[in-house]
């Protein structure tokens, strides 16, 4: 099979750092980026800049999907004014009042589904509301952060190996996609810090290898 895309061409540092996915976060419709340094035109979809907490790292405090861009209470209101104003006609902008901020970490959505920490699940009727999906509580044994094992887009997922095959089966029947192992960065297992992506493309930490796009090349759905 040959891939649709070159993936070596899709690996960015930001600042120098690999963990590309904290500072990123793409839907089909957007993607949000802190500055001009990341070539984000892959990903074909609008491109947003914002802060969050007058910090850089968009993909670890925001998590959204073509519907509705859930972020945290507490930003700066020239941050939310900002946001209102630039993203695309028809997505929402929801605030999600808790104390955990991270939503990046805890929330793992696409278009028509959505898997929530346990610690978010008194906010489970909510966030499926805002983001108009079906909702689930992926709970990882002792692990509160699902979501930064793994890279769901509307074609497909990638899973850390370091989850249980039985949790990628729960994914894969609740969402009817299919997905499988992988890795980034030259073998991290925290995938949502070293990847973002869409339907149209997705973006790798600088330090991924090959052997690791080929795999994300499958996983995602770019193999034609």
């Amino acid at each position: 099979m040959k891939a649709k895309y070159s993936s070596s061409l899709h690996t960015e540092f930001y600042q120098g750092n690999e963990n590309i996915g904290l500072f990123l976060t793409a839907t089909d419709k957007y993607v949000i980026v802190p500055d001009d340094s990341i070539d984000v035109s892959s990903l074909g979809v609008k491109r947003v800049f914002s802060r969050v907490y007058e910090t850089s790292l968009i993909g670890l405090f925001f998590a959204g999907n073509s519907k509705c861009l859930l972020v945290p209470s507490g930003m700066e209101d020239e941050e939310i004014d900002n946001l209102k104003l630039n993203l695309p006609d028809g997505v929402k902008l929801h605030v999600l009042y808790t104390k955990e901020n991270a939503l990046g970490n805890l929330i793992l959505t696409n278009d028509k589904v959505t898997f929530i920490s346990p610690v978010l699940e008194s906010k489970k009727n909510e966030i499926g509301k805002a983001l108009g999906t079906k909702i689930y509580v992926l709970d990882i044994e002792d692990r509160v952060l699902p979501a930064v094992f793994f890279v769901l887009t509307n074609k497909g997922f990638l899973c850390s190996n370091d989850v249980e095959e039985k949790y990628i089966k729960f994914v894969e029947e609740e969402s009817g996609l299919k997905g499988d192992y992988g890795s980034v960065n030259f073998g991290s297992i925290f995938l949502k810090a070293g990847l973002v992506a869409n339907s149209n493309m997705y973006i790798a930490g600088g330090r991924t290898t090959g052997p690791e796009t080929s795999r994300i090349d499958k996983c995602l759905g770019f193999i034609k």
